[in-house]
């Protein structure tokens, strides 16, 4: 029986205005929330490779790059990097719109069921907006979860990832529901695609592999014909990875961005791809486990919100309407595992073990992997928990069509819970902390640092494409591990590299055995490591102002070790001999990075409010160390605004009398 000739169905004009009713909606929300300026992390680098159709960092994602680069030619009056950002927005609105057609398809076939059994289906002429309508609040309420609405608001390749994972789901179900392979066809072509823009789409291939092979009765279809028809869906699949084909063809181009570098040959082009360089990071034992499990289930009102506690909800109406029963008793004191159970019967089991199989594939593996922003790699694991819990949405409209209109609080609970902590239309922070970096530099200085996910990754996008700075030579200490970051060096900064062209050398020839995973000496790969940094210092020092961000100093200890180093700002200056400097000369007006920090208290923005604050308390400390104690506690103050939880800066309160 098709699922296209039961009651269920409708005039396509309501169903198209709901789904415009979701994009709408979803869109107007991030707009209000949408940062307007540069994020943390990648995105400097995201939006510098996508500005200039270049090659981002691995995987390369380059259909986010082609994508990115074509919307970044809109004649809007905003930088790349906020078009970018509105990207997302556009992205996020089109996966919420997906979600709600996955869930309408859900209902459909929960509708053809018991149909099919020759049960009331209660539902006829309007009823069916109301089924529409429960569909378009619950996507709603999971367009406003944390993990997709963080991702609406800045640009990231997750943004894409979401949508194509929606698509890709929805013609899935389509495919089983409908019996119709041509759908498994074109959702071969979007995981296909899917991968071509994040290698975590691999997640999705449990669910495709089981609903393909799914018989819609009982059991599974393992045959020879079954088998061929699968090997038929390799070709659209093979399309949507080929956009893989951009990498060594945009890299032999030679573009401004061009990570990797991975026309060089095919073991550069695998390993980029592959992100080999952050396997260190996978299956990383029992602490990982423990942490991610800690995340993943503690943010999960924050993703789910009422939709955990609407199965009690449904079970309690239910207990009721008819008293007495044990199993409905029983339903709510169970109820988020016992309801969806409860409501499917026979083929419909199907839904969910898919949301088992989803949620189940998103834990092995993210779990085990260790890297900070991990809470974006749970994504189909709270969508498998998501579906779970909508499960019984349509047997309790079924009985009351009027609840449907009820569901319209699960959207509205979410964005109260969540705006406040997710607002970034006022977070300038990372753009703020980098501009105060540099412009207190001198004209034509070399910093070098490794302060990634504040500074570096956004001062290319800076320096680069908006023209900001160029005078200035930044360094990414923990990039030049690898091979292709010398060529980019010297294709930004031929002044700086052509001086060490046999320190270069030395350090490529150990480190082209490392990436290799050949025979390499460690010790070696680092001396020569140490002694190419020391090298752009010596060779510079006479004539050109030399700096190093904390970081170095604290994880690299030979690197300029023969250096007095004097705080100059949010940076420290290298000098042969001691000196002493006016620190009434720095222009650090925190005022705009405090309101910009303030707007939320997750790990980075903790982060870089620490990293300031502790940059302003040594510029306080070689103050008083200087006699300039009057302007010592100027920053003292500001240090103590930034960050009031600092012992040192209590310690130094005490010391000193500030």
């Amino acid at each position: 029986m098709s699922i296209a000739g039961n009651k269920f169905e409708m005039k396509k004009s309501i169903a198209i205005a709901l789904n415009l009713a979701v994009f709408a909606g979803s869109l107007l929300i991030y707009s209000l929330t949408l940062s307007h300026s540069l994020s943390f992390t990648d995105s400097g680098e995201l939006a510098a490779a996508a500005s200039t159709l270049g090659v981002a960092h691995p995987s390369g994602y380059p259909l986010y790059a082609i994508i990115g680069y074509i919307w970044t030619l809109l004649p809007l009056p905003m930088m790349n990097v906020v078009k970018l950002n509105l990207l997302s927005a556009l992205f996020i609105s089109s996966a919420n719109v997906m979600l709600h057609n996955v869930i309408v398809t859900i209902f459909k076939w929960q509708s053809q069921q018991r149909t099919s059994k020759g049960k009331s289906e209660g539902i006829s002429g309007d009823g069916t907006m109301h089924f529409y309508l429960a569909a378009a609040f619950l996507a709603l309420s999971f367009g406003f979860s944390a993990i997709v609405w963080e991702q609406a608001l800045i640009n990231e390749v997750y943004s894409l990832h979401y949508l194509l994972t929606n698509i890709s789901i929805y013609l899935l179900l389509l495919a089983f529901t409908n019996s119709n392979d041509k759908y498994f066809f074109t959702a071969a072509l979007f995981i296909g695609l899917g991968f071509s823009n994040h290698l975590t789409t691999l997640l999705l291939v449990p669910s495709a592999l089981y609903l393909f092979f799914k018989k819609k009765d009982k059991g599974f279809d393992f045959s020879a014909n079954r088998f061929k028809a699968f090997s038929t869906l390799l070709i659209p699949f093979a399309i949507g990875l080929s956009v893989y084909l951009y990498l060594p063809i945009r890299s032999s181009m030679e573009p401004l961005f061009n990570w990797g570098y991975v026309s060089r040959g095919m073991d550069k082009l695998l390993y980029h791809m592959s992100g080999k360089q952050y396997q260190v990071w996978m299956f990383a034992g029992g602490e990982a486990w423990s942490e991610n499990f800690a995340k993943f289930f503690g943010a999960m009102f924050d993703n789910l919100g009422l939709l955990i506690v609407l199965p009690f909800v449904i079970a309690g109406y239910y207990i009721a309407k008819r008293k007495g029963k044990i199993d409905l008793i029983f339903n709510f004191v169970f109820a988020p595992i016992a309801m969806p159970f409860s409501e499917l019967k026979g083929k419909s089991k199907f839904l969910i073990i898919l949301s088992v199989i989803m949620l189940l594939s998103c834990i092995l593996y993210s779990f085990n992997y260790s890297i900070h922003d991990i809470d974006s790699y749970f994504y189909l694991g709270y969508l498998g928990l998501f579906l779970f819990l909508s499960i019984p949405v349509f047997g309790i409209i079924q009985q009351s069509k009027n609840f449907a209109w009820l569901m319209a609080v699960l959207p509205i609970a979410m964005i109260l819970l969540n705006y406040q902590s997710l607002d970034r239309c006022d977070d300038y922070s990372v753009e703020e902390y980098t501009k105060l970096m540099i412009d207190n530099l001198p004209k034509n200085s070399i910093i070098i640092s490794s302060q990634w996910d504040y500074f570096c990754s956004a001062f290319w996008y800076l320096q680069q494409v908006e023209g900001y700075r160029k005078d200035v030579v930044l360094i990414e200490k923990e990039l030049m591990r690898r091979t292709w970051y010398p060529y980019q060096l010297e294709k930004w900064y031929p002044q700086l590299t052509h001086k060490s062209t046999s320190e270069t050398a030395a350090f490529m020839k150990d480190l082209e055995l490392f990436e290799a995973d050949l025979n390499y000496n460690p010790m070696s790969i680092q001396m020569n490591f140490v002694n190419l940094f020391n090298s752009y210092i010596d060779k510079n020092i006479d004539s050109i102002p030399v700096f190093l961000t904390l970081d170095i100093l604290q994880s690299e200890p030979d690197i300029a070790k023969n250096y007095h180093k004097i705080p100059y700002g949010f940076a420290f200056k290298l000098s042969k001999q001691p000196e002493t400097l006016s620190i009434d000369k720095y222009q650090i007006n925190i005022n705009k990075l405090y309101k910009s920090l303030a707007t939320s208290n997750d790990h980075l923005h903790q982060g870089l409010r620490q990293t300031a604050a502790v940059s302003l308390l040594n510029i306080a400390r070689y103050g008083i160390a200087t006699e300039q104690k009057d302007k010592a506690k100027e920053y003292y103050l500001k240090a103590k605004k930034l960050d009031p939880q600092n012992m040192d800066i209590n310690i130094l309160s005490r010391e000193f009398g500030f």
